[in-house]
């Protein structure tokens, strides 16, 4: 294979270009990653107040805002020692659970959609406009999820992008109780609405079966939130599981700046995110799928076994993100409709008291495209004197540079046309949805 250079990878948020440069025998020794779009953000919160934090850090990436806002609360409840009340904690869950089910739902439509449909049809075609002529229903289907996932966010923050609903100690202001139950008859007539759409997706994926273990395949390691149950969307505790899918580590979330490293690298705004051992590790839905033990709820649960007897386990394999993403959306919906069963939901004890002083904290909370940590240190007076962010896409860098050398070495010499290697190299760009906004923050 000769040098290649696709610039921009097509479908992913973002600014993003990949490079395969070959080696002297002339295959592919290296593939390189450029992203650009560098704006500071944690440089720009250096002396923010501890008000202002939360609100600009949602900035940094609006399919993503709903995360870079728990994480920065979460990080400064931690330096100040601050317990969100159970009311809280369950309107936060409903907000991230909703972020999950529209974010999962953009992501399989518009990005990766295609690439599930037509993988070996012309350029021109691989794209949402053509699907929506061929494939009207499905894609109706799940942008009425991504609806779902929206209203939910939209009812607790008041806007679906950048809401305004978190503070540092809790919630702005309650759930009303007549507004739970419009929620709950919303989401409890969606059912026939999920289940076909998860049998749809389950069709589709089937049929890219062989596609999806031909592809990549790379080791790493496996980094996710640990709950006492099901998915855990917030950090009190992680799990890093070992390729094979052993333990390697369990700990608190103040342990994590132990546990990770950053690199930076001469040719992008991306740093790579290592562990402390050197090690490289995969975040998001895999990681998530392969931390639990379970979801919790039974069509999740159900969907859950189907693909760990399909794939095997624990899954190397990238393009399986896509099942998993499909998992996911079915819990997020079960769940969701569990929480706003909960009259204790609409508690009016939604926000402590927060005192601003110096401290430090971590958060860590779960994006759709995997874990994002907030680290944060305060100065008296709870002005931010240090931030630093590591991203999804910078824990996926190293694992996703894998996978395309993997996938270029396989592809050379085996593909007739350079176009046909430019379409494999993207799906497996946009098998890790990744978003260069949050990575390039």
């Amino acid at each position: 294979m000769q040098r290649l250079l696709i610039d921009p990878v097509t479908r992913v948020s973002g600014d993003l270009s990949l490079e395969v440069v070959p080696g002297e025998d002339g295959e592919p020794a290296e593939v390189l990653l450029r992203a650009a779009g560098f704006r500071g953000f944690e440089r720009i919160l250096q002396g923010a107040r501890l008000e202002n934090l939360v609100p600009l850090a949602s900035r940094i990436c609006g399919p993503c805002s709903v995360s870079h806002q728990l994480a920065a609360c979460r990080a400064a409840e931690n330096a100040l020692g601050v317990s969100v009340s159970e009311s809280a904690k369950k309107m936060r869950e409903l907000l991230m659970l909703g972020q999950l089910l529209s974010g999962h739902a953009l992501t399989l439509t518009i990005q990766s959609l295609p690439d599930l449909l037509f993988p070996q049809s012309d350029v021109a075609v691989r794209n949402i406009l053509s699907i929506y002529r061929v494939e009207e229903e499905i894609v109706r289907k799940v942008f009425s999820l991504r609806f779902l996932g929206s209203q939910i966010i939209r009812a607790l923050g008041g806007n679906p992008v950048h809401p305004l609903g978190l503070v540092p100690g809790g919630m702005l202001k309650p759930l009303k109780e007549d507004m739970r139950l419009q929620l709950l008859e919303a989401m409890t007539r969606a059912e026939p609405l999920v289940e076909e759409t998860a049998r749809l997706l389950r069709m589709l994926l089937k049929r890219n079966a062989e596609l999806a273990q031909e592809m990549g395949g790379s080791e790493a390691s496996f980094l996710a939130c640990r709950g006492e149950r099901g998915l855990a969307l917030e950090g009190d505790r992680f799990r890093l599981l070992a390729p094979d899918g052993s333990v390697r580590k369990e700990g608190a979330e103040g342990e994590l700046p132990e546990t990770l490293g950053e690199e930076p690298l001469p040719h992008t705004y991306l740093k790579s995110a290592r562990t402390e051992e050197g090690g490289t590790f995969r975040v998001g839905p895999l990681a998530r799928l392969a931390v639990a033990d379970g979801l919790g709820t039974p069509m999740a649960d159900a969907e859950l076994a189907e693909l760990r007897d399909q794939a095997g386990w624990p899954p190397q394999k990238a393009m399986l993100a896509h099942a998993a993403r499909m998992v996911e959306m079915v819990h997020a919906w079960e769940r969701m409709v569990a929480l706003l069963n909960d009259a204790s939901l609409t508690g009016e004890e939604v926000r402590s008291t927060v005192s601003p002083s110096a401290g430090s904290g971590v958060g860590a909370v779960e994006s759709p495209e995997g874990l994002l940590l907030y680290f944060l240190e305060l100065e008296e007076g709870g002005r931010v004197s240090r931030l630093n962010i590591i991203s999804p896409l910078q824990c996926n860098h190293l694992p996703l540079l894998g996978d395309l050398l993997l996938e270029a070495r396989r592809l050379s010499g085996v593909l007739e046309t350079e176009e046909e290697a430019r379409n494999r190299l993207e799906m497996m760009v946009r098998a890790y949805g990744p978003c260069l906004p949050c990575g390039v923050h």
